[in-house]
């Protein structure tokens, strides 16, 4: 049986039967054009995902994902040389990397007393990350230092080692996760798992989003972006414009090829115009039919520094990570400040 999804082979399978056509032979040329393309028609009618089911897709990806682990280079892709940065930071108490920042990252989403009909329960509340980065201040001493940084739901935890003329570690401890790393500001933010924030306050998954109908416009034509056959959606909000009630805050595009794994966010601004973008550069199966970004690269039209990302680890995904793993041991000598309690100590030996 032929594949609908084929039109080649449609196409010839048609020519291969043409002595059935009793016309002449230009109007079985003309013939022939026609049906290959209402053929082809079909195809891509047959193939085209409706909101509904691209919605659908979304969320058995975010729901297969439970939790994730890899490691990773954040770079800058920066106009200025080493010597130009800094030249900028002479007269500033500021600091520059000399090497590219590495990451540790682990993130997993809580199973256990989540409301089912909550959308944002699909997203990682449980998060580690730890960077390992080389600065240097604008007197030229250079020092190395590892931050780590703790989320398991409740209480955020930080710590801090290494240093110039540092003799102690010092941590943190307090309430909720304001104080960590964004966690869009980590290869999460390139896919399909990060949050698509409509207003101030708003966490809600992809697949949440995709499911407002009125707010959805899905294009089924096929886009090319950075390798990746892709489709697009354009989310709307609401706009204090006269003219009209809502206009487009972001744009996602989805490769085809790929399960419909999203490849490039693009954050709106008005007059439609971009005024940044998430690019996935390359994706690495995780699971069967399952893909997550392995590089990628956050730009903007109007700034010629870029951010990007890549993987130096597999990816690794359900591993069964515990609310124990998303704790950080304070070593002996460490100088804690617990927010909680409002307590300031140094860790003992035991």
């Amino acid at each position: 049986m032929l594949s609908i999804f084929d039109p080649a082979k449609l196409y010839l399978a048609f020519i291969a039967n043409r002595k059935e056509i009793r016309m002449n032979t230009k109007c079985n040329s003309c013939l022939y054009i026609v049906t290959f393309l209402l053929l082809l028609s079909r195809v891509l009618a047959a193939i085209a995902i409706t909101a509904d089911e691209l919605a659908n897709t979304i969320e058995k990806m975010e729901s297969a994902i439970v939790d994730i682990s890899l490691e990773y280079e954040w770079y800058c892709d920066s106009p200025l040389t080493l010597e130009e940065r800094l030249e900028y930071i002479a007269d500033k108490e500021l600091l520059i990397d000399v090497n590219i920042p590495r990451y540790k990252l682990s993130a997993a989403r809580s199973l256990s007393n989540k409301d089912p009909n909550n959308p944002s329960s699909l997203l990682f509340d449980h998060l580690l990350l730890e960077e390992s980065t080389t600065l240097m201040n604008k007197s030229g001493n250079v020092w190395d230092i590892v931050e780590k940084q703790s989320y398991n739901g409740k209480i955020t935890k930080r710590l801090s080692t290494g240093g110039y003329h540092r003799s102690a570690s010092n941590g943190t401890i307090s309430n909720g996760v304001n104080s960590m790393h964004p966690i869009n500001l980590t290869p999460i933010g390139f896919s399909v798992l990060r949050s698509c924030i409509r207003q101030p306050g708003d966490k809600s998954p992809l697949s949440a989003v995709l499911r407002d109908k009125e707010f959805i416009n899905l294009d089924n034509s096929i886009e090319k972006f950075n390798g990746f056959s892709t489709i697009r959606a354009d989310l709307l909000t609401h706009t204090n414009d006269p003219n009209t009630n809502k206009m487009v805050y972001l744009r996602i595009y989805f490769s085809v090829d790929h399960g419909y794994t999203p490849v490039r966010y693009e954050f709106m601004r008005g007059n439609n115009r971009v005024a940044f973008s998430f690019d996935v550069y390359s994706l690495e199966q995780v699971a069967e039919g399952l893909w997550f970004p392995s590089s990628g690269l956050i730009s903007s039209p109007d700034n010629k520094r870029a951010d990007g990302f890549q993987a130096t680890s597999k990816i690794l995904v359900n591993q069964g990570l515990t609310d124990e793993y998303f704790d950080i041991k304070f070593p002996p000598g460490t100088k804690v400040y617990d927010e909680i309690k409002n307590l300031k100590y140094v860790v003992k030996s035991h």
